[in-house]
């Protein structure tokens, strides 16, 4: 079963500085519906116009990543950490026990577009930890790229949490398949561009819930971008 929301459907913060799309309930924007996905709580497409961005404020037990589509975002944290996130990076931040922050657009001259998203912990209250990574994108060009997993890896991100997350580059012939035993779902947004899923059009800031479906089959895309999360269901972790 394949359940498409679609990206007018998201939820919309609209200030002077920022637009943030929600595909999830987030802040002032509440569909009882669509609460999260598994462990993922919050998925947000942000807009950050020069000079504008998120002063210094607190998480806890939150697994946050955020990945910048084009510009660059600038990232300050009590873990010492202050740092440029640039495009094809990936941040991730175990928040855990607390960790306070800010980030904000880096260039002067245009905005930093970027996602943001939460997933929850599977063990609460761990030390907090910050970890960037560059992610080549030959290396997603036509199939599914592996950026993150639960296994401490050199050339991944740690998440502390049952999940694969993954990123796809599709154009014209190129597909890839990815197979989902009875013990997983997936969800996919698409970052940018067009593609089928399993017989279905996404475009740009659409997003699909899979379950029940033996295989991820991706195809006919159009200068396409995808992100994928690979749960292994709560009952069985």
């Amino acid at each position: 079963m394949i359940t498409v929301r679609r990206s007018s459907e998201r939820g919309l913060t609209d200030l002077k500085w920022l637009k943030s799309y929600h595909s999830f309930s987030f802040g002032g924007y509440y569909d009882p519906h669509f609460m999260g996905y598994e462990s993922l709580r919050v998925f947000n497409e942000d807009f950050v116009n020069p000079g504008g961005g998120f002063p210094e404020h607190q998480h806890a037990n939150m697994e946050i990543f955020s990945y910048v589509v084009s510009g660059a975002l600038e990232h300050k944290d009590n873990l010492g950490q202050p740092t440029v996130i640039e495009e094809n990076y990936f941040q991730r931040m175990s928040s855990g026990t607390g960790i306070m922050h800010s980030e904000y657009n880096a260039n002067s001259d245009r905005p930093v577009h970027f996602l943001q998203f939460w997933i929850t912990p599977r063990t609460l209250n761990a030390k907090p930890s910050y970890d960037q990574k560059f992610f080549n994108p030959k290396l997603r060009r036509g199939r599914f790229q592996l950026i993150s997993c639960e296994s401490e890896t050199e050339d991944l991100l740690f998440v502390n949490q049952s999940i694969n997350i993954y990123l796809g580059c599709f154009d014209g012939q190129e597909s890839a398949k990815h197979p989902i035993s009875d013990q997983r779902r997936s969800w996919l947004y698409v970052v940018r561009g067009s593609i089928y899923l399993n017989g279905f059009m996404l475009e740009k800031g659409d997003s699909a819930g899979i379950d029940k479906e033996q295989m991820i089959i991706l195809n006919q895309g159009r200068d396409s971008e995808v992100i994928l999360f690979d749960f292994l269901h709560p009952a069985l972790k």
